[in-house]
Parts: C-alpha cells; structure tokens; sequence
C-alpha cells in the first residue's frame, strides 16, 4: 500500500473529475528529422493545423523544436546549436521548424484555445560565435600544473609571422610537436591542418607511422607537411612515443615574408573526443622554442549577432578570465558535469552569463510561450536553474510549465536534482513554480517491460515509487527525439507502456511523443501510430481517473493474492501490471490490467472492497479489450476475473453497464468524406429492445442521442450499421451504443473516436512559381473577414489586405509583379482558421 501521507497532498491539490477541467497532458510536438521529406520550413504550420485536434485530445502542453537561430548553414538543425538567441526566424532564412510569422500564428492561436506553447531552452551551450583570442583557454590548455583537458576541435591557433609581427618569424623550418594532454586520447583520430592567409586547399592525406621526432627514445622520424593539406593523424600507440610531430617549411612562395599568419585547427575525426594540443614549436631559423608566441582562438564572441542581443565573449563560457588560474577548475571530455561535450559550456556561476541567460529566458516567456523544456540539466549547476525560477518570479513572468532533461536512470539522482533546484529558489517562487524532471527511471523499467523483461519493477521503477518524489515534480514518457539510434527505442508494445502511464495519475504528468500518436520512422523505431487508442485512454482518464487520491498496486509483489488458470497456455506475475485507482468525483473504482505476455491471461485477482466496491460488485471494461465485458467481485474471496489476450491491456470501471441480453463482439466507427460510418457485431441477442447512437462532440463526456436501431434477436448473432450523416466537422468526435433490454435494462458500448476535416475556406496560388502578378483563388463555405499578409522569408510585411469574402469563389490579384525574386508566404487568417501559402517568385 502506498504513503497516505504524500497521497493527502496530492488529494487536496487536485479537485474530484469535471469534464471542462484541464489534464495535465503534454504532447512532443516533433521529432528528430521532422524538417526532412519536404517538411523544411513548414512544421510550425502543420503543428497550427492540429490545435484543434490536440485541445480536442486533451493535451495541454505542446513542446516545440528549440527555437533560437543555430549555427548550422542556412539553420538546417535541430536547433541544440543556439547562435543568436533572440532570433526566432526573423533575422535571415526561415528556420527548419518555419519563420517567426508562422511561430507568432501558432502563438496566438494555441493561447487563444488554451493549448500552451512549451519552448526547448538550451541553458548549457553556445555555438557559431566570431573567432577571438583567448588567453584563458590557451594557459588552461598549456598549463602543465593541472591534468584539466579541453577539447581541440573548439580551438585554432594562431602564429604570427612576418617582419612587421612580434617575433619576426620567417622562411625555414618549423616543428611543431603534438600530444594528448592527459595522454588518455591518444589512439583517437584527429585531422592536422595548417595554413597561411592565401594557402589553397591541398586534399587530403594520411600521416606516416611512427612521427614522434628527436622528443621520442630511440628518435622517430618527422613528418612532412605541405600547407593545406588535411592530414588524418593518431598519436603513437602506447607501447612507444606519445607524440606527434610535424614539420613545416616557409618559403617566399608560401607566406608573406612581411606581414602574416599560420593558422593551426587540430580537428576531431567523426564523433571522437581529443584533447590535442601543441607542447613545442622550434623555430629553425630563430633557433628557439617559440611555443610562447602560440595564440588560442575560439568562436566565442556573440557581440555582433543580427538581434543585437544576448551579447557575450569568453568569459561567459569555461574556462575564462575568473576561473583559468583558479584551483578545482575542470574540463573534462567524457562527463556529465560541467564539460565541454556540446559546443561552448556555459559557466553559469559567472554573473555575466546569468543576467543574459535569464534577460533571454524572461523575452521568450514574452512573446507567449507559456513553458520551459530545459536540455541537458545534468550538465550544469541546478543552482543555476533555481536562481533563474526565482528571476522569473520577481520578473512576473512565472512559467506555467517546467521540466528538466536529466538523462539518468536513477530514480533517487532525478529526485535529487529537482530538490536541488527547489532548495536554489525563493520561497515564494517554490510555492508557484512546478519544476518537473522526465522519469527516466520509469522509463527504462518500462522499455525492459515492453521488450520481454520481467514486469515485476515497474512498479518501484519510477521517481515517485522509486524515488518518493511528488507527482507534481514528474513528468512521464516512454519515446522522445534521442532515442532514435543504439536500440534506445522501445522495439515492442509501446501501447502498453502509454496504457500505464495514462492511467496511473499518481506517478506525474504524462508526455506524448508525436510519432508515437501520428505514425512516423524515427530511427531504429518501429513505426506505430496509437492516436486513437491515446485519444481513448485520455478520454476514459477524464471521466473516471483524473482526481483520483490513491492507487493500490495489486501485483508484482503485492499481499493480494493472484490466481492464475492453470491451462499451459497462460500469461503470469511478471508479465503482468494490475492495479486499482481509488475512486474520483465519479464515485467508481477503476482497476486497470496490462498483460506484456506472448500469451493470454486468464487470472483471478483480489482487490480493495474498503474503496466502495464490495462483494458483488460489477467492474466493465469500457475498452473493450478484454475476453469478457464484465467481471463481478466474488465472495467471499474478493476476486474479479481478468481474461485478456496476448501484448494487450484493458480498465475496469466499476457499474457502468449491467448485463444485457445481447452478446456485443465488436463497435468501429469509421470516417468517410462528410460522414461516419458505424458498424458493430453481436454474439447473440434475446429479448434486446434496441441500440441508441449516442455522440460527444469535443469531450467524450456529453452524450446526446443522434438516430436509433432496432434489435434483430437474432440468438446466433448479426451484425448493424448506422452512418452519422451530419457529422460537427473539424473536432473530436465520440460515438457509443446505449443497448436497451426489452425490460429496461440498459447498458453501454466502449467508446469510439472519430474526426472528419472539413475547411470553411479553400485557397489557391495560380500561378505559382510566378515571374509576375499571382492571382489568390477562394472558394468559401460561408461569408467571412480575411486579413491577407504577405511576407518575406525575414518575415517583413510587403503587402497586407483586409477582404470580406461572400459565399462561393474568389478570384484576386496580388501586386506581386515588382517583387524581388524569392520565397514568399501569404498567411489567410479568418475568425476560425489560418492558413499559410508559399509563393516563389522566379
């Protein structure tokens, strides 16, 4: 049994069950390649085109893609590589999720229904900066006092050269000795590449074995090197010399002899880490180590970004200016804390990065996102994460929604950093913020249960059960965007673990991942599409789950007993989840079973009578998943009868239907072009009055009555149809059977879900691409306001229109003929819809 204790709380916070009340959903609104296909540029329209339908769902929290402008070309990136953190679209090309118009619409129209905007915040690391010297990290690289390492591919460095310069440095020979600083990266692969200011790109090469030069016992051979040319090298393996060494002749034809600079990157090789540095550079000419002269450059000055904002230099990163010659000082390759695994750490501890990191966080909270899926959290300070709730507070921009990426699998350490947090924030900031952490935990008991494991730890697997966190702090998940490669993704039953986590409302709030509601290839995953078996459990959740203040674990090492058939062929107790919700304001106990087996389950179960459902009790399975539709408490044994197939799962609800006179085998309901189709099938049938259609439109709770069918009494079974021929278009739909005895007895069908997309305005470009003028077609159900705004890829207004559009079609033209030669958007936006137009002018 679980700690009442903590179950009070969760009790008194959350009201019994109302249908108009939000749940706590949130939904992953992309993936990992969601721009490919031909989706560039375009998502942020598709995501608008689904508002409806996710508020309909009962989603409430919609995480997009990070939306800071990245450092990669043209911006074709996840966005994990923020550049100009106050550029969402408008300062260059659209961005791969759309332009910032598009990002504004989406905005507007989620708030306007009640569907929050969650924005992916990268609080770690920066990248795409201006080159600039960097003196911190030359003597923290250089400084032979530490073991400290620092990644060689997020420096160059820089020799003057030339009779104008310092040093003087000439034509001759140089060598130039490299080695791994911690002497723990020296079988990793890098590429060696020098140049002058003018040197053409030579191709590529392969140094020669072994290359250690006169520092090795016995001496090894140099090795040649012809500027521009990029050169794969790996350090001597250990048995020998741990150095590499490069010699480099400057001649008249390859520099210029007054006034220039030798430029040296020491690159990573795929995704390897190095810590390569230059220990030595012995000038022949000056007869001297000249490694002194060496200067360290990284990409790290943000002054000069489009937006004119978010300005920073090296000392917002590690190391800098107040941590280089400071003890305790670490960058190490290979960790969780603090390291320079992603592009430029931030040093959050810096007053400097705080103020932009929180002005930045405040200004996205300002343009109408309404919460905060904060990346990597476990690589940086959770103080860092506490000061900046509190900002927000004092600020009065409180997000509404806030949770952490702390990728770990223990359920105390993902405990322990939302504590941290909370134990950084003032005490009115903690009283009003809610900051969440993903259950990895939980997760990863769930994948192992999903994919043939023992069930048994699920349970105790996740951060509130595991880990004694409040369900307020979690946020539960079975798939995201990094778990596309390495096996990672869960290869079986993902349905069974979203049945778990969408009906267990006492282990946090559950997230939805978009290809596991809508279908999609994500790596290494099997391509599923669960949206109506979602859209169901989220609606069942509603009714008879949300507000309920217990949960009562009735297997996996429970003290009630379990009973399972003994016919050969039988799930058992650890493919098995049963487990038993105390009822909400509905007044009814819901028992949920989830059988992750090859075979079916066919079991006696104890339950709780002390819930208000004693012996005798009638329990129905409102999913309809399971052999039988209702199963009774028995006496004295306070057992109810679980008969489920193979990989499958079901909810008892306690009451609802009573037992009928008619066998009901099988309730679809099916979309049409403007209609919906309903067909069902019966076992047997006696003494059955008739079949009333019901349909909810948007909450799956308010039923009204749409047509009537009469009973066949046909004792072998038949089969029905009803076709819903005015169907409410672009929502929800909810269809079920109310069977009617012909005694009055009466009982009712699972659920079925349905929608059917309809829009009010249909609307064409023609010709597009154009060379000159384009001509807007409509074609209009009912007469409505459009506004009509063109804009540039920059999402600058270059033609805006007011129309009232009657009935019927449309034809207009648009002053499209002086426009440069571009991409352009024309976003309609009526009191009902928006749509959004690409028009390419040649």
């Amino acid at each position: 049994m679980r700690k009442l204790t903590r179950l009070l709380v969760f009790f008194c916070l959350l009201p019994f069950a109302s249908p108009a009340q939000d749940l706590d959903i949130m939904f992953q609104g992309w993936y990992w390649d969601y721009f490919q296909n031909g989706n560039y540029g375009t998502w942020i329209n598709n995501l608008n085109g689904k508002a409806s339908e996710l508020h309909d769902a009962g989603f409430k929290h919609i995480w997009l893609p990070p939306l800071s402008r990245s450092s990669t070309s043209n911006n074709i990136s996840n966005g994990y590589n923020p550049m100009d953190l106050y550029d969402l679209g408008e300062y260059g090309p659209g961005c791969a999720w759309g332009t910032r118009t598009q990002l504004n619409t989406l905005i507007s129209n989620y708030n306007a229904i009640g569907l929050n905007v969650v924005s992916d915040m990268i609080y770690n690391h920066r990248d795409g900066g201006k080159p600039e010297r960097n003196d911190a990290v030359r003597y923290f690289i250089t400084n032979q006092s530490n073991n400290s390492v620092y990644p060689s591919d997020r420096v160059f460095m820089v020799l003057p050269l030339g009779s104008m310069n310092p040093g003087n440095n000439g034509a001759g020979e140089y060598y130039i000795k490299v080695r791994s600083k911690s002497s723990g990266y020296g079988p990793n692969q890098y590429n060696f590449y020098a140049k002058t200011r003018n040197t053409a790109y030579m191709g590529a090469t392969t140094e020669t074995e072994p290359n250690g030069g006169a520092d090795c016992i016995p001496d090894q051979p140099t090795q040649p090197y012809t500027l521009g040319t990029d050169m794969t090298a790996t350090l001597y393996d250990y048995s020998g010399c741990y150095t590499d060494e490069f010699k480099i002749t400057l001649t008249a034809g390859n520099f210029n002899a007054q006034d220039d600079t030798l430029f040296i990157y020491m690159n990573n090789v795929n995704s390897g880490y190095s810590d390569h540095y230059i220990y030595d550079i012995y000038s022949v000419p000056a007869n001297a180590n000249i490694v002194s002269q060496l200067e360290y450059w990284t990409y790290t000055d943000y002054n000069n970004v489009l937006s004119g904002q978010g300005q920073m230099n090296y000392n917002s990163f590690r190391p800098n200016d107040n941590t280089s010659n400071a003890g305790g000082v670490s960058e190490t390759l290979g960790c969780d804390w603090n390291c320079p695994l992603f592009f430029y750490d931030y040093d959050q501890a810096q007053q400097s990065t705080k103020d932009v990191l929180n002005a930045w966080t405040k200004w996205e909270l300002q343009q109408g996102i309404k919460g905060l899926r904060m990346d990597a959290v476990k690589n940086f300070d959770p103080a860092y994460v506490g000061q900046l709730m509190t900002y927000l507070y004092d600020q009065g921009t409180s997000p509404e929604f806030v949770v952490g990426e702390y990728f770990d699998y223990s359920p105390s350490a993902l405990k322990g950093w939302v504590d941290a947090v909370y134990s950084n924030m003032s005490a009115s900031a903690s009283a009003t913020i809610k900051v969440r952490a993903f259950d990895f935990a939980l997760r990863g008991s769930l994948k192992s249960a999903c994919d043939g494991g023992d069930v048994r730890s699920v349970f105790q697997g996740g951060m509130v059960d595991g880990g004694g966190a409040n369900s307020f702090n979690v946020v539960t998940f079975i798939d995201n965007h990094d778990l596309r490669k390495d096996g990672l993704g869960i290869q079986e039953d993902a349905a069974l673990a979203y049945a778990y986590i969408l009906t267990n409302n006492q282990i946090g709030a559950p997230c939805v991942f978009y290809p596991d509601y809508y279908g999609g290839v994500v790596g290494n995953m099997p391509n599923i599409m669960l949206k109506s078996r979602i859209d169901a459990l989220i609606a069942l959740h509603k009714l008879y789950i949300y507000g309920s203040p217990d949960v009562e674990y009735l297997s996996s090492y429970s003290p009630y007993p379990q009973n399972y058939v003994n016919n050969g062929n039988n799930s058992g107790p650890e493919k098995t989840l049963i487990y038993q919700l105390q009822p909400n304001g509905s007044g009814k106990n819901v028992i949920v079973a989830i059988n992750f087996s090859d075979n079916p389950m066919d079991m006696y179960q104890t339950i709780r009578t002390d819930w208000g459902a004693p012996g005798g009790t009638l329990f129905t399975d409102v999913l309809g998943y399971s052999s039988t539709p209702t199963t009774n408490i028995t006496i004295p044994n306070n057992e109810i009868h679980v008969l489920l197939p193979p990989h499958s799962y079901t909810v008892y609800v306690q009451g609802v239907n009573a037992p009928l006179a008619v066998e009901l085998l099988d309730f679809q309901a099916t979309t049409e072009s403007s209609s919906v189709l309903l067909n069902w099938k019966t076992a047997t049938e006696k003494d059955f009055a008739r079949y009333e259609v019901e349909r909810s439109a948007g909450d799956a709770a308010h039923f009204e009555p749409i047509g009537v069918v009469v009973g066949k009494n046909v004792l072998t079974g038949t089969s029905y149809q009803f076709r819903d021929a005015k169907p409410v278009f672009n929502t929800a739909l909810y269809y079920r059977l109310r069977m009617v005895d012909t005694d009055g007895q009466i009982a009712y069908s699972p659920v079925r879900p349905a929608r059917l997309e309809r829009r009010a305005l249909q609307a064409f470009l023609a010709p597009n691409p154009t060379v000159d003028n384009s001509t807007l077609l409509l074609q209009t159900e009912q007469t409505q306001d459009l506004k009509l705004v063109l804009t540039n890829t920059l999402g600058q207004v270059v033609f805006r229109q007011d129309y009232t559009a009657e009935t019927g079609q449309h034809r207009l033209a648009l002053p499209t003929a002086e426009l440069p030669n571009g991409l352009y958007y024309l976003v309609i936006q009526s009191a009902a819809e928006t749509q959004t137009l690409p028009m390419l002018k040649n």
